[in-house]
């Protein structure tokens, strides 16, 4: 029997049942009635509906090895960055996996040397190649610089770059511009006004630097990610010490193509609060990922997720707090908005064990639906995308067999009837 078919079926039953009710002929019982079996009807078939787990992959060996960021590509597949101590030249090494449609590994690519390397957010460019950013402390100016590697499309290095001083410097985000250049986003220590500052980074097309920014004052600030806006310039997504409520705070900063900053917010409590990722949205606001900490949350010691929504101002429009079950602590690493004008929020919980999680949001940011994935009791999700087929793309790492390996899970989306 088909779904049209069932449906059918179904609202058959639903009226031959009401009418054959003494209270049919009472408006509000009646209409109790059909609100209840309309309900009924869209759990079976469509905005309640469970999710499913399309499939799910890991990739690694031995060792440690961490997906940071994953996206979907021209044909389909999937480029995950991350981290692997398995394969590479030392410790551990930048690395690049890339999968087709259905999670199969395609090839992965090491980069590094005989000390930790890392690599963390990644795009594809324009020509089919890859650009991505981490750190490294195998090569540069000393102790971690930020790291930039460009590849062809098979993962074949062409040229890597790395940013900093003598002192601790890393790269969190990296986006293609206009210009056929690179801005980063990240952390220094080498540069600023004291502690760590939030760091912006532009270069060149060959990852030459053209100019860096700053901002930040005598505590700890840094930044988690950027995105270019609509009027070209940019808005980053971290945290600050040194100003806001109290502790660390999430910190969204405004600037223009120049790397000028046009405007600062801060959202938080008295203690520590962060930001992991921003977009802006189709009507010029920001979604914001993050995590807060008590007293803002409900924890009395930890914290829980956090989903910011703004204006294009950066004014809070709402803010949405999500735990889960026994969990101390949960942290939202990313969100997206998606086709339907809600979001996806992923991120993940530490409990009895340490597990990731989606949450499906509408557009005020109230929960649809949430999946929790804990089949070994240690998968971390850090990021998600929306594919060009609806449904959710995720990674992270699992422990499997004894080993920490990189994670991919493809879930369908099955709101819609």
């Amino acid at each position: 029997m088909n779904k049209e078919s069932s449906i059918q079926l179904l609202i058959r039953k639903i009226k031959s049942s009401i009418a054959s009710t003494k209270f049919s002929e009472d408006p509000l019982i009646l209409g109790l009635a059909i609100l209840l079996m309309l309900l009924l009807l869209l759990y079976t078939f469509g905005t309640f509906a469970p999710q499913e787990e399309m499939w799910h992959r890991s990739y690694g060996g031995a060792g440690s090895d961490v997906g940071n960021s994953v996206l979907e590509v021209k044909d389909g597949g999937y480029i995950i960055a991350g981290t692997t101590s398995s394969y590479g030249a030392g410790k551990d090494d930048a690395w690049l996996v890339e999968a087709d449609q259905n999670g199969n590994e395609k090839w992965n690519r090491t980069f590094g040397g005989s000390d930790d390397d890392s690599g963390v957010s990644v795009m594809q460019i324009n020509d089919g190649s890859y650009i991505f950013a981490g750190a490294t402390s195998s090569f540069g100016a000393g102790d971690f610089d930020a790291w930039l590697i460009k590849t062809n499309s098979d993962g074949k290095e062409r040229w890597n770059k790395t940013y900093g001083g003598a002192s601790y410097d890393w790269g969190y985000s990296v986006q293609e511009i206009k210009d056929g250049g690179y801005i980063i986003a990240g952390e220094t220590r080498s540069y600023g006004v004291g502690g760590s500052d939030a760091w912006l980074i532009k270069t060149d097309s060959t990852g030459n630097e053209l100019w860096n920014r700053t901002f930040g004052g005598p505590k700890d600030d840094g930044s988690h990610a950027i995105r270019r806006t609509k009027d070209d310039g940019y808005v980053i997504a971290g945290f600050t010490e040194s100003y806001g409520a109290g502790g660390k705070d999430v910190w969204l900063i405004k600037t223009d193509s120049a790397g000028n900053e046009l405007w600062n917010i801060t959202f938080g409590g008295s203690r520590d609060d962060r930001g992991e990722s921003v977009q802006q949205v189709k009507d010029g606001g920001y979604i914001i990922a993050g995590g807060a900490n008590a007293p803002l949350a409900n924890k009395s010691l930890m914290g829980d997720a956090w989903l910011i929504r703004t204006d294009s101002n950066g004014t809070m429009q709402w803010g949405r707090i999500f735990s889960f079950g026994d969990s101390d602590y949960n942290i939202g690493t990313a969100a997206q908005e998606t086709t339907d004008g809600g979001y996806i929020l992923a991120g993940y919980g530490l409990g009895a064990g340490i597990y990731s999680w989606l949450i499906k949001n509408d557009n005020v940011g109230m929960k649809q639906w949430d999946e929790v994935f804990d089949e070994s009791g240690r998968n971390e999700g850090l990021s998600v995308q929306q594919a060009g087929d609806g449904s959710y793309i995720s990674t992270g790492w699992t422990i499997s067999s004894g080993s920490v390996d990189a994670w991919l899970m493809k879930m369908a989306e099955r709101i819609q009837s």
